[in-house]
């Protein structure tokens, strides 16, 4: 997984998001939750990460995992994931 901000931990679970599309009277792209990763160690440009959910995680391109933290606002990850 990209990680361009350096805010990602080793050995937290992640939520996986996939765009959508767009929908009336919605502001900006509206994204569903489509599986788990946990990262695990760092690689060059990013972090490993490995399937954390029960089903098999399909990514197709364009994936983006949610990560909160104390004292920062949710952020959307801007990276992608590796393989996409």
């Amino acid at each position: 997984m990209a990680d361009t901000t350096g805010l990602a931990g080793i050995g937290q679970t992640l939520p996986v998001l996939r765009p959508a599309g767009k929908y009336p009277g919605v502001t900006g792209p509206v994204m569903v939750p489509v599986g788990e990763v946990t990262t695990r160690e760092p690689v060059s440009g990013g972090l490993a990460v490995s399937d954390a959910g029960v089903i098999p995680l399909a990514l197709r391109g364009g994936e983006m995992v949610a990560l909160e933290a104390s004292g920062i606002a949710a952020a959307m990850r801007a990276g992608r994931l590796a393989g996409t």
